[in-house]
């Protein structure tokens, strides 16, 4: 029936080449939104499990923003985020569950790779006051930590985190203590 405000379609409609102008609203009861088909072939689907909205391919999910792919989901689990210039730039392998900066084979837990000179870097960053941003090394029995220690005049310190003491302590000036 056509009513003043829009068609309302009651069973199912085949319709090549639709094409909504405007806003839809999909009300339905059911779960299943829409099976989503290419030359009769079923590539996915967007259904609802009453408080998540599923968006599921049956091999590659694609999003794109302005016909650039954004974000790559792999069927495989593998995850792929690209740059304006359509570079991947953050990388998840699921299959090692490693995560990679500039790369898609990362050879360890979290692997940044570069090709420009002095920019493989990674910053741990804190602007509490007198805060001490910490990288940590630790194994099944020992942990040390490289700091730089605001509480101890900013100092560089390698401390122990097994035993609680600093083993190091580099000042502002580059003296060691």
């Amino acid at each position: 029936t056509i009513a003043s405000t829009g068609i309302n379609v009651v069973g199912s409609v085949v319709a090549d080449g639709l094409t909504v102008d405007g806003s839809t609203t999909l009300n339905t009861a059911n779960t299943l939104f829409a099976n989503l088909n290419y030359s009769g072939s079923n590539l996915g689907r967007l259904s609802t499990d009453g408080i998540n909205l599923n968006i599921e391919a049956t091999s590659n999910l694609f999003l794109k923003v302005n016909s650039a792919t954004r974000a790559k989901f792999d069927g495989n689990g593998d995850i792929s985020f690209y740059n304006d210039s359509a570079a991947q730039g953050l990388f998840w392998d699921s299959s090692t569950s490693r995560l990679s900066l500039g790369h898609t084979a990362p050879a360890q837990i979290f692997h940044i790779k570069t090709a420009v000179i002095n920019t493989a870097h990674a910053r741990i960053e804190s602007t509490a006051a007198n805060s001490y941003p910490t990288l940590s090394l630790k194994n099944d029995v020992q942990e040390y930590q490289l700091t730089t220690h605001g509480g101890l005049s900013d100092d560089f310190t390698i401390y122990d985190g097994t035993a609680g003491v600093h083993r190091l302590r580099i000042n502002t000036s580059g003296n060691a203590t």
